[in-house]
């Protein structure tokens, strides 16, 4: 997978489908979540999937949203924080605003939910660090 995305090969259109698919299976480790994750953001960070970006940003959202385990929750909050510094490093861009509505939508849902005590320190850290998106 890191070999995909790291050489541009897969497009979003059809490597989407398929990680939604892996990370859907019942019983999948929590390692390969996190894993896949952290890949989709990094492929995001380094500007692959052109116009796609925004639905790897959603897919990264939506793991962090299902998830119930506090050690992954842990990780794809700061996968989280780092798609977040992306996002604003160009605030004039529709793309990227279109990535931290959906962030901030995201951790204002796990702000609501009375998150573990280690989830609420980095929801603090990322509102103190991005005061105007939340």
């Amino acid at each position: 997978m890191r070999s995909l995305v790291a050489h541009g090969t897969a497009d979003w259109p059809l490597l989407q489908p398929v990680l939604t698919g892996l990370l859907a299976r019942p019983g999948q480790s929590i390692s390969l979540r996190a894993y896949t994750s952290g890949i989709v953001a990094w492929g995001v960070l380094q500007g692959r999937w052109g116009a796609h970006q925004a639905d790897a940003v959603d897919l990264v959202c939506r793991q962090f949203d299902q998830t119930r385990d506090p050690g992954l929750a842990l990780q794809l909050m700061l996968t989280l924080k780092q798609l977040m510094a992306h996002a604003v490093a160009d605030a004039a861009d529709p793309l990227r605003q279109r990535m931290r509505q959906r962030i901030a939508q995201t951790v204002r849902r796990a702000a609501a939910d009375a998150p573990a005590p280690e989830i609420e320190q980095q929801l603090r850290q990322l509102r103190a660090t991005f005061p105007g998106e939340f």
